[in-house]
């Protein structure tokens, strides 16, 4: 009977004891994982756009250490491409993960096999999972396809519906590494195979058109087990030196000149700073870090958006329309176009009222008081689909505009021998690819529905030709952001004043230093890789404990 019973207390305690084993080894192996895939990487700085790599020059290195860290790798990180095997019985795969890399970021794994080779030109090394999806060996010949980065999106009636693919054609595999160490390398805290494939860093880059630029920066340290920091990741991120461009953020002065012919001499009607992005318009997570960063400056914000038609209405009957122009939303203060030399404004505006300029007044022979109307795309598509719409205002007024002696070249400005109006302001307009770099509407290859046969000869082939962009009409900038506003934004332009109070330096270190403290507004992003992953391989459960549970059920049954 006592035999009976110490056996029995040794075959719990064995059970008991195997179950506590098994739950942290499982604990354990999940860990072990998130280190392999993870190499000598502990923190990623990634963005939804591109950038230039010198944001952490002087930031890191093993001379100049902050804590473990000590070495940072440029990277390409373009996600959701597809990889397809040319040959007579063809394979794809989706949902792939391109990485293109210098040699350097292989000297980043801690397990694993490093590929034979790195892949330079038209070479490609695939890891296992996406190799047995193409069913691909060395040798063979693969397609990738990958998405296009733009910052203008895809549900702006502005953004690109077509022509976002760009293709890595003819690709040879040199070599197959296996689902281990960097092979299996994710920024996804899961276990979940990745299909990867890896390329010259140089070779992404001019396929995206960007050309010495980046997206994703990994930071490693000489400790790989241990996660850095708090105050490593605050240090530094103190560190980190973006630009204006890195935060996809141009800041140009514009100047109106004319050239006095009495003097002889050029002068300068009006100048100012124009800030504007490659978005297109101001994220509202930028808007207010930089409205903030201006706030001691004198500045005017802009909304300037496509209008496909403007109409004059007669007896409630629209007439001709003028097709394709660009259209203002803007305040009443000294800095708007609106406002006159001697400090005063053509008219506040009301958010029924537009003013027009006198080239389109005299085009559609309106005079104050008419009612004009706006035909506009909506300012997001629903499913690809643009959809048009309509808004009627009342003419308060016509803005004087000053017809230039030599139109614009494809390198030089209209020349004006009077003085320009602040109405003969083209860089009012955000830049459009495809529209505003183009010399001639004939050249426009816009991202929006465009029917040419409507433009008119040549009146508005002329317009193009003296103002480009210069826009026909103004509203408030209240009725500008109710009608065009978006979840994308509701500016797209600031106009800064300068002066010998107020200079372009002091303007432009104000705005970086917005950036830098706010890398988040701007498209930049964060990611504790290792600290992540370290958490959840240990997981909401406590393995050793679930494994206790069961087997005291089976002794408990038993």
């Amino acid at each position: 009977m006592n035999c009976a019973i110490v056996l029995g207390i040794l075959v719990g305690t064995s059970v008991l004891t195997g179950a506590l084993i098994v739950g942290d080894s499982v604990r354990h192996s999940l860990q072990k994982l998130t280190l392999e895939r993870l190499g000598k990487i502990d923190l990623v700085l990634f963005a939804d756009h591109f950038f230039a790599p010198a944001i952490i020059d002087d930031a890191i290195s093993p001379e100049s250490p902050i804590g473990q860290l000590d070495r940072a790798t440029s990277v390409v990180m373009v996600p959701q491409a597809t990889a397809e095997r040319t040959s007579d019985s063809p394979r794809r795969s989706g949902s792939v993960t391109v990485l293109g890399t210098g040699e350097d970021f292989w000297s980043l794994s801690t397990a694993g096999r490093k590929p034979r080779k790195h892949p330079t030109g038209r070479e490609v090394v695939l890891n296992q999972p996406l190799a047995d999806e193409l069913d691909a060996e060395i040798g063979d010949i693969i397609v990738i396809r990958l998405q296009k980065v733009s910052q203008v999106a895809g549900d702006s009636p502005l953004g690109e519906k077509t022509d976002r693919v760009r293709s890595l054609a003819e690709l040879e595999v040199i070599d197959i590494v296996p689902a281990e160490g960097l092979g299996r390398f994710s920024l996804q805290a899961n276990q979940a195979l990745p299909r990867t494939a890896f390329v010259d860093q140089e070779t992404v880059q001019r396929a995206l058109d960007q050309e010495g630029r980046v997206n994703a920066i990994l930071f490693s340290g000489s400790q790989p087990q241990v996660a850095p920091s708090p105050s490593e990741v605050s240090s530094l991120q103190d560190r980190i030196r973006p630009t204006l461009d890195d935060a996809g953020l141009q800041l140009r002065k514009i100047e109106l000149t004319y050239f006095d012919e009495a003097q002889e001499i050029t002068t300068t009607s009006f100048e100012y700073l124009s800030l504007s992005t490659d978005a297109m318009m101001f994220s509202p997570q930028a808007e207010s870090s930089l409205q903030d960063a201006l706030s001691s400056f004198d500045f005017e914000p802009v909304l300037t958006y496509l209008a496909n038609d403007i109409q004059r209405l007669s007896n409630g009957e629209t007439t001709d329309s003028i097709p394709y122009s660009t259209v203002s939303a803007v305040g009443s203060g000294p800095l708007s176009p609106l406002a006159q030399p001697d400090g005063t404004t053509l008219s506040p505006l009301a958010d029924d009222e537009i003013i027009i300029n006198a080239w389109a007044a005299e085009d559609s022979q309106a005079k104050i008081g008419d009612r004009i109307r706006l035909g506009f795309f909506a300012p997001e598509t629903t499913h690809g689909e643009v959809e048009t719409r309509t808004s009627d205002f009342r003419l308060k007024a016509i803005a004087p505009l000053t017809k230039p002696l030599l139109p614009f070249t494809r390198r030089q400005p209209a020349r004006y021998v009077a003085a320009p109006q602040r109405t003969n302001d083209p860089d009012l307009t955000p830049t459009v690819e495809g529209v505003t770099d183009q010399q001639s509407i004939a050249e426009w290859d816009p991202p929006f529905p465009f029917d040419y046969s409507r433009i008119r000869q040549p009146q508005d082939d002329d317009y193009w030709d003296e103002y480009r962009t210069t826009p026909k009409a103004f509203i408030s900038l209240s009725a500008g952001q109710r009608l065009w506003g978006s979840r994308f934004g509701k500016l797209t332009s600031f106009r800064i004043g300068i002066d010998d109070s107020q200079t372009e330096a002091q303007v432009r270190a104000s705005l970086t230093a917005a950036i830098q403290s706010d890398l988040g507004a701007f498209g930049f992003q964060w990611l504790p890789v290792k600290q992540q992953g370290l958490l959840a391989s240990k997981g909401t459960t406590p393995f050793n404990v679930l494994f206790l549970g069961f087997s005291s059920f089976i002794i408990a049954s038993a």
